[in-house]
């Protein structure tokens, strides 16, 4: 059974904190959502979800009713039974699993009843699990992230993409015009390369689906054609801006000495300020450790700049990791996500829905960070917890 969509339920974990729902505490389909089919939505949804949704597999789509504000959730055939039955009264059915039961009424796809009140999310949260501290930040990078969080926190209640915006943003350096005029667009960046060592070893191309943002990079050969969806992996490199002109022509040549198939840098100034401005795309783990070991050795004695909501690899934030989620993990309609906005996209609506709610001792951020970790992000890493950890790399000053 799959409910999926902007908050990625799929993959919440098990957690021996989870209470006996169905059993001791009763369990409601929220009456705010409906069950409607691909075929009845309009014509311009039905178009964004082709992209990841074939019409063979039978979802369905959980939407809100007006003024309720929810977000729109796929359904499997299977969610959609389950959806169906609790809808009416009746016991749960026993196949269904107790975490699984959790995610959903977090998602808000279910409601308990608690203090004679049906509740969901935050509410349902802070009734059942109760406050809890996430686990303290262990190194530079989960440091900042949690700052980024904490300063978040702090902000007004706005809409959730102005929260995701500051949280993405955060660790960004200013645009200004000492670096609008060294870098304006692709061709400056190409310029601190070693040209004939690029054209040697990469095929050049402007940007992600004809955009300029990034200049990407395939390795020649028979890696050429493997596409970024099927490179799970990102290797985060993260030096200062200003360190980029020494630094670039060694990166590519220590990622085409070891086979790299793909990776981008910003293609001006504005993506160059960007903590996350090279991102290497890798098959797996142990060829995610290859190039970190690599990279480690070609940038010895450089400065991190440091990508927030990244997994740590270095020790001092130049080099991390993440990985993307399935292309239909995202908002119904809302097309493919990147590993951080997908982090960050979460994190502004737990914060956004911890703030709305009447909570008495729950924290926003305490919701969030917990909420993040039942949706599988492993904290305080913020690693996917759905793909092997890289093993292997040792210290702060290298890789073992």
């Amino acid at each position: 059974m799959s409910i999926a969509a902007s908050s990625n339920s799929r993959y919440v974990s098990t957690s021996t904190r989870v209470p006996a729902i169905g059993r001791d505490i009763a369990v409601r389909a929220n009456p705010s959502y409906r069950l409607e089919t691909c075929e009845s939505l309009p014509k311009a949804t039905r178009a964004q979800l082709s992209t990841v949704v074939a019409a063979k597999d039978g979802v369905c789509v959980l939407v809100g009713t007006p003024g309720s504000a929810l977000p729109a959730k796929l359904v499997d055939d299977s969610g959609a039974r389950l959806f169906a039955t609790l809808s009416r009264p009746g016991p749960v059915p026993d196949e269904v699993a107790r975490d699984q039961l959790m995610g959903l009424v977090l998602d808000a796809v279910l409601e308990v009843d608690w203090d004679n009140a049906w509740v969901s999310g935050p509410l349902a949260y802070e009734a059942l699990l109760g406050p809890s501290d996430p686990p303290e930040p262990t190194d530079r990078l989960s440091r900042l992230s949690y700052q980024a969080i904490a300063r978040a926190e702090r902000m007004p209640l706005g809409h959730e993409t102005e929260l995701c915006a500051r949280l993405y943003g955060f660790g960004r350096l200013p645009l200004s015009r000492r670096w609008i005029r060294s870098y304006p667009g692709p061709d400056a960046v190409a310029a601190l390369f070693d040209l004939d060592a690029l054209h040697r070893d990469w095929v050049i191309g402007g940007g992600e689906g004809g955009r300029v943002d990034w200049l990407s990079f395939s390795r020649r050969g028979g890696m050429a054609a493997v596409r970024v969806p099927d490179l799970p992996y990102k290797l985060y490199v993260s030096p200062p801006i200003d360190a980029l002109p020494a630094v670039l022509p060694d990166i590519a040549a220590a990622l085409a000495a070891n086979g790299a198939p793909h990776f981008k840098v910003g293609a001006s100034a504005a993506g160059l300020l960007r903590p996350d401005k090279i991102v290497v795309y890798l098959v797996d783990a142990a060829d995610l450790c290859v190039h970190a070991r690599a990279l480690a050795v070609a940038l010895e004695g450089v400065g991190p700049h440091g990508v927030p909501f990244s997994a740590e690899l270095s020790g001092d934030g130049l080099l991390s990791w993440g990985g993307d989620p399935p292309a239909d993990a995202g908002p119904v309609g809302g097309g493919v996500e990147s590993w951080r906005l997908s982090v960050c996209r979460r994190l502004a609506e737990y914060l956004a829905a911890a703030k709305r709610a009447p909570l008495r001792s729950l924290r926003p951020a305490q919701y969030a960070l917990g909420r993040l970790a039942a949706d599988g992000v492993t904290l305080p890493s913020f690693a996917p917890a759905s793909l092997p950890v890289p093993g292997g790399l040792a210290s702060p000053t290298g890789m073992s």
